[in-house]
Order: C-alpha cells, then sequence, then structure tokens
C-alpha cells in the first residue's frame, strides 16, 4: 500500500449483507477507506501475458470447443501485489483530523434486511 498507516479496523455489519471495508487512520491523520475487493482472498491471480501471434493461434483452437463456465466473480480486479491509491476513498476528504490514534467500528441495526 502506497500510505503509511497508523491504524487498521474493520467494518461489518451485524447480518453481513454490506460488504467489509478496511478503515484506516493514515500517518498524515487522514480516514482511508479500502473495499474489501482489494484484499479479498478470490481475486483472480493475472494471467501470463502472451505475444499476439500466440494468442491469436490458442483462440482459432478453441473457436469449436465448448467453454467451460467461468465461476471467479467480475466484481474482483486482478491481483496486484500493492494496492492502488485511489484519492476519492478518503473518508476525511482533504481535511486533517487531530487526535486520531485508533479506529473501531460497532455494528448497528441499521441494516435492511427485508
Amino acid at each position: 500500500m502506497p500510505l503509511s498507516v497508523k491504524s487498521i479496523g474493520l467494518s461489518e455489519t451485524k447480518h453481513h449483507i454490506t460488504g467489509k471495508s478496511l478503515i484506516c487512520i493514515t500517518s498524515d491523520n487522514k480516514v482511508y477507506t479500502i473495499k474489501d475487493t482489494f484484499f479479498s482472498a478470490r481475486r483472480p491471480y493475472p494471467a501470463e501475458q502472451k505475444d499476439f501471434m500466440t494468442k491469436l493461434k490458442e483462440d482459432l483452437e478453441e473457436v469449436d470447443k465448448v467453454k467451460p463456465i467461468n465461476l471467479k466473480s467480475a466484481q474482483f480486479p486482478p491481483y496486484e501485489p500493492i494496492i492502488p491509491q485511489q484519492n476519492r476513498k478518503y473518508l476525511s476528504y482533504d481535511l486533517e483530523i487531530f487526535g486520531l490514534q485508533e479506529v473501531r467500528a460497532f455494528a448497528t441495526r441499521l441494516e435492511s434486511t427485508s
């Protein structure tokens, strides 16, 4: 991760309907969030890049084959060793919040289950 982090907490809802997120306090005293899609073990590992001719030849050979169902979810980005920084994920925007030491998250009864 390209940020230096002072504290990390995990947000989780009571009935697990809403996805988890990591809530981080950076060394700059800003609050940053990371969706579970970026730290999930279900992210697909990126395939090796093949040259154009090899890929074209393989594609032509597989035209007549029945393709298996891909069970990997499309919502998970490919695995990368570094979680990308996205400036719109700062919950504190561009403000510094002084005195932050740790993150605590608690489930509430505000989650819709119907």
